[in-house]
């Protein structure tokens, strides 16, 4: 299809859907869109929607490999649907605003890819599950290291909403200051060097999506 999709977050979409005869159309159709949304959105909440899309192409190829059924694919695709639909409620469950859960994810997909860092060791930032090496013993540390990445993430986003003057994102003295402060900041937390110039970087591109004046 070349024409645009009716997106998601509109109440017509599930109309356009319910309208469609087969399992194989209706996917057709929420995968078209899935993906449109991804890529209008993907700067917004980078970490977020390339897990979307590694997922929604997993589905797919699922599918194609005759894995799982149309059925089953119609199923796992609504699921990625609501979960975009509700990125909303699931920031707020966590006591964020949409922009501070796109840089807690951010930050979060960091510590769990980088298992050498004394701060977070053997630490992945998930449920409590054995699936993903965390086990039940460990909840307790589980939850005061997602405590501390959530302070971090508000202090981050808070200084720089400070700095984020008209038309910063124009202003390399601005640029400048945000990327020390977030250095500064990153570094009391015991962040390594490489770790630091490459979360300083994703949270600048980041602000410059989100906190853009």
């Amino acid at each position: 299809k070349l024409l645009e999709p009716v997106s998601i977050f509109s109440k017509k979409f599930d109309e356009v859907v319910a309208a469609l005869t087969s399992p194989e159309a209706k996917a057709s159709e929420i995968e078209h869109a899935i993906r449109h949304e991804i890529h209008v959105r993907l700067e917004e909440n980078p970490v977020f929607y390339e897990s979307l899309k590694a997922r929604l192409e997993k589905i797919i190829e699922e599918r194609k490999q005759e894995r799982i059924s149309a059925a089953e694919e119609l199923r796992y695709l609504n699921t990625l649907v609501e979960e975009m639909r509700n990125i909303g409620k699931t920031a707020q469950d966590l006591g964020f605003s949409e922009t501070e859960y796109a840089l807690y994810k951010i930050l979060a997909a960091d510590s769990s890819s980088s298992g050498e860092s004394e701060r977070f060791k053997g630490y992945v930032i998930k449920e409590p599950s054995a699936h993903y090496g965390v086990l039940p013993a460990d909840a307790s540390i589980l939850t005061r290291e997602k405590e501390l990445q959530k302070d971090l993430t508000h202090t981050i986003l808070e200084t720089l909403e400070k700095l984020a003057v008209i038309d910063w994102t124009q202003k390399n003295d601005v640029q400048r200051e945000m990327r020390r402060q977030t250095k500064y900041i990153l570094r009391t937390k015991g962040y390594e060097s490489d770790e630091i110039e490459r979360l300083t970087i994703k949270i600048m591109d980041l602000a410059r999506v989100r906190l853009a004046k």
